[in-house]
């Protein structure tokens, strides 16, 4: 049976994909899917960024801000949702086209490699870490009442993954707990390691799928990106701050509020502790300034992160699935119809109509240099690539080549390394002090003894 096409739109925060999205809905008799996690939920439309009700052009959005702020979307439950959305869609004749940047909610709609079982997290294969590779034996209670060392500490964890596991063990950073006891819930569940489930898996793709990677390069990106925060100061971005500022106390008041999950991922909310939790006296511009720095800076960050993403997840797995990905420059916003919209439609017609497709490398420059055959390593192929490294002179962990290479040219490291060898030097000349002047009072009692002796005689 043929499998139904579906389109996705992906790439960094900031560079076109709602717009190229649209332009292709509108176009192709498509819908939209959303597949940004933080645009999932109820309201904060500046904060996580929704693309304005009156430029959508009156083609439908599905999951985008139907979840409400208090509770936590899932890989799962999106995953599922999407299917049924998709499958609808599918069904009244028309193109289903996902976009979003949360590229690994994206892998587990797109691809079989992987579903999720409700304690989703992302295991750096391109899918999340499951215990339905295998059958699970237990509930996650009984597993629990079975193995009490899942509720153990951090060094427990991974001193019990690296017993039974080493190649998992290797992989995962000491503090990313979350991780190390999910390869081993999943040892226990099956009787077998992680690593060895994940090698066998096969990656199949759920439908007929054909991508779009918009990408724009990193130093216009970078401004373009700085300019898009401080206009959604304007558009009233400190309004939803203080909503959500709101909800942080009423829910500290209940628990401990975990910044890593659910709407307090988002970048424009934690960037502004700082601020928000200073004494009124101390609430200042110079204060809050540098958390909107800090913000900028994070936004920065993760559009990196999700380059990278694709690079060395998405691309491995659009390989095996012999998917095509087509990445277009949108560089040059004034030129957006031309370098995106008119390209993306030749394209998607002739893959609609089962026609041949373009060379993907042939379509610009950019492409050519990103979608070279030499490109990052894929980890979530080879487990063994992932090294671990350890600073002992910084005391930290880090995993990977570049991550280390980062760190080794950090100003922290080398602030940290200049100390280390000023501080030896200094140790050394106290010893050398302390060997002469022992060596010196030792002198001294000798000759001491010697005039005694002398005296003696």
């Amino acid at each position: 049976m043929a499998l139904q096409p579906l389109i996705s739109v992906i790439g960094s925060t900031g560079t076109g994909k709602s717009d190229l999205a649209i332009a292709l809905a509108t176009r192709l008799n498509g819908e939209i899917i959303n597949a940004d996690a933080m645009q999932m939920y109820t309201g904060l439309d500046i904060i996580t960024n929704k693309h304005p009700v009156d430029e959508r052009q009156g083609i439908p959005h599905h999951i985008l801000g139907v979840v409400p702020i208090t509770e936590e979307i899932r890989i799962g439950q999106f995953r599922d949702r999407a299917l049924d959305i998709i499958a609808d869609i599918h069904s009244r004749g028309k193109l289903p086209i996902v976009v979003g940047g949360t590229h690994y909610y994206l892998q587990s709609l797109l691809f079989n490699k992987t579903a999720s079982d409700g304690n989703d997290s992302d295991d750096g294969n391109g899918g999340t870490a499951t215990a339905n590779i295998a059958e699970e034996r237990y509930t996650m209670d009984e597993l629990v009442a079975k193995y009490p060392v899942l509720n153990a500490s951090a060094p427990e964890l991974l001193a019990k993954l690296e017993e039974v596991d080493p190649v998992m063990a290797a992989r995962w950073h000491p503090n990313d707990t979350r991780k190390v006891r999910r390869s081993l819930e999943i040892f226990f569940q099956t009787g077998r390691r992680a690593s060895e489930l994940y090698a066998e898996q096969e990656v199949t793709a759920r439908f007929n799928n054909l991508i779009f990677w918009t990408h724009s390069d990193k130093v216009v990106l970078d401004k373009r990106l700085d300019d898009r925060v401080d206009k959604m100061v304007t558009r009233g971005m400190f309004d939803e701050i203080e909503q959500l500022y709101g909800l942080y106390k009423e829910q500290l008041e209940k628990k401990e509020v975990d910044l890593t999950k659910g709407i307090w991922q988002s970048i424009g909310f934690k960037e502004f502790l700082p601020w928000l939790l200073a004494p009124e006296e101390e609430k200042t511009e110079k204060l809050k300034e540098e958390c909107l720095v800090r913000m900028k800076l994070n936004t920065v960050q993760y559009a990196k992160y999700q380059t990278r993403w694709i690079r060395t997840k998405l691309y491995h797995m659009l390989t095996a699935t012999s998917t095509p990905m087509y990445l277009l420059d949108t560089t040059d916003q004034s030129q957006f119809q031309v370098t995106a919209v008119t390209p993306a439609l030749r394209i998607a017609r002739s893959f609609l109509e089962g026609g041949e497709m373009e060379d993907p490398r042939g379509l610009n420059e950019a492409a050519a240099n990103m979608l070279s055959a030499k490109t990052e390593k894929d980890f979530g192929e080879n487990m063994e690539g992932w090294k671990k490294y350890t600073c002992e002179t910084c005391e930290i962990t880090t995993i990977g080549d570049e991550k280390w290479r980062e760190h080794l040219g950090s100003r922290r490291h080398k602030k940290k390394v200049a100390g280390k060898i000023k501080w030896e030097e200094i140790v050394k000349l106290r010893a050398a002090r302390e060997a002469r002047l022992k060596a010196e009072s030792e002198s001294k009692e000798v000759v001491a003894e010697d005039s005694d002796g002398d005296l003696m005689n």
